[in-house]
C-alpha cells in the first residue's frame, strides 16, 4: 500500500480513511465507496468498527440495506452530497 504523504511512516491509509467515514457519520453525508473487488456502495455511514464500517443505502426495489465493509479493503471513498441537517455547516 502507498504512504499517504500527510501521515508519519508506518501508520498508511486505513487513518485517513477512518477520519473521511468519521466526518462523513458525522456531517450525515451521502458517500460512496470502492472497493478493490471493484464493488462500490452508496449510502451513509452508520457505524465503523476498528475494522469495518457500515454503509446503509436505500433502494427503490429492496428497501433499505446494510452493508459491512472492510476498511482495510477500501481504495476511495466520493462525497456525494454536502452536510446534511445536524451536521456540520459547510465553512
Amino acid at each position: 500500500m502507498t504512504q499517504d504523504p500527510f501521515e508519519p511512516p508506518g501508520t498508511g491509509l486505513i487513518t485517513s480513511w477512518i477520519a473521511l467515514l468519521d466526518n462523513a457519520r458525522h456531517e450525515n453525508r451521502v458517500i460512496s465507496v470502492r472497493l478493490l473487488s471493484g464493488d462500490c456502495f452508496t449510502g451513509h455511514v452508520t457505524r465503523r468498527g476498528d475494522s469495518v464500517v457500515t454503509v446503509e443505502s436505500s433502494e427503490r426495489t429492496s428497501g433499505v440495506r446494510e452493508h459491512n465493509l472492510a476498511i482495510s479493503a477500501i481504495v476511495s471513498i466520493t462525497f456525494e452530497s454536502p452536510p446534511g441537517p445536524g451536521g456540520a455547516s459547510p465553512a
